[in-house]
């Protein structure tokens, strides 16, 4: 049997870092691979098409011949990364491990604060799929008592029993506050390259776009799927479900060509439903107390605190929901070019 691979798995979540992590690490492959750091060539830097469990398709082949690539290659770690790997569960942590089980495995995650990650992941759900107001995907994520949005413990304990595997835990807020960047705690908790922080500082990748833009695409999420016969949310409830989310539109691009005094139209409607959603100083959800059972796994604290006191903040939302704009006639070009296009990616299968 080869020599045993050090094999690293960063899991994310999104809004983490993830992006800017994922970038330098593909940017730097042929340096990495001289100091003995095999990171595959895959797009975007991220590996989902050979970790993602969730994927009904999803057989270890490529994985395989990951871990031989390094071997052939004359690497020691193995190192990947993929924000779905927070949420397979335990089932899917147990393929990868299974898939690994003569390397020496190790998982890292990077966990932020509740009140700006709430936010953000909302904002990526919308650009990506979903229909809901953020206020009523805060309540709902909250009200799940097992989804990993807030739970993060569970992706810990999930980790811990189906991967038997080593796992390190990183506040993404504690590593923002000491460098300005999650990397450089990244690269000091993987024991990567120490030249990996000269270019990390201030980097900030996938950072979240216009407010007004996500709200826009939020509500034509919304009515395409309605057009479609698909189910609303389905991004937020597939991550709560650790399945694979079928379809992911591309709304956005069917917002492109649409007059600007049009989509000033739109916006002004959605601002006039403005709504505010507080966090208190301080706030932390009732899932902040079980994740404090572990506490052992952040190499980042100070002080025993997995997270840096709070101050109180505000977000502000549209209230505005999607069945009170899908007729409005400025949507329907939109709605249209958005139908079509997703057709044309869905299987016939998917389309009733």
């Amino acid at each position: 049997m080869s020599s045993s691979l050090r094999v690293l798995i960063h899991g994310g979540p999104h809004k983490s870092g993830t992006t800017s992590f994922q970038s330098l690490m593909a940017s730097s492959r042929e340096s990495l691979l001289e100091a003995g750091v095999f990171y595959p060539d895959c797009p975007n830097g991220q590996h989902a098409p050979i970790l993602n469990t969730k994927s009904p398709s999803w057989e270890n082949g490529a994985l395989r011949a990951a871990v031989e690539a390094a071997r052939a290659a004359g690497a020691r770690t193995l190192l990947m990364s993929a924000e779905v790997v927070c949420s397979i569960g335990v089932n899917g942590f147990r393929r990868l491990a299974n898939s690994l089980d003569d390397c020496d495995l190790a998982f890292v995650f990077v966990f932020r604060h509740w009140s700006t990650f709430l936010p953000s992941r909302w904002a990526q759900n919308s650009k990506r799929r979903d229909s809901q107001p953020l206020g009523t995907y805060v309540d709902r994520a909250l009200a799940w008592d097992a989804h990993v949005d807030h739970r993060y413990d569970l992706v810990l304990r999930d980790c811990l029993e189906g991967a038997s595997a080593s796992v390190i835990a990183l506040s993404f807020d504690w590593a923002v506050e000491e460098h300005g960047s999650v990397i450089p705690a990244l690269v000091e908790a993987l024991s990567l390259p120490a030249f990996l922080t000269n270019t990390a500082e201030g980097s900030r990748a996938n950072a979240t776009s216009d407010r007004d833009v996500i709200e826009l695409v939020r509500l034509l999420n919304g009515a395409v799927a309605d057009r479609l016969d698909l189910p609303q949310d389905d991004l937020f409830v597939c991550r709560g479900e650790h399945r694979q989310c079928a379809t992911l539109f591309d709304a956005a691009g069917a917002l492109g060509p649409m007059p600007a005094k049009h989509r000033g139209t739109l916006i002004e409607l959605g601002r006039k439903t403005r709504m505010e959603l507080t966090f208190d100083a301080g706030w932390r959800p009732t899932a902040a107390d079980r994740l404090d059972g572990f506490a052992d796994l952040f190499v980042n604290t100070k002080g025993g605190a997995i997270f840096p006191a709070r101050p109180a903040r505000k977000e502000n939302y549209w209230a505005l929901e999607w069945p009170e704009i899908a007729d409005h006639p400025l949507l329907a070009d939109p709605i249209e070019r958005a139908v079509s296009s997703i057709k044309r990616k869905m299987p016939a299968t998917a389309l009733h």
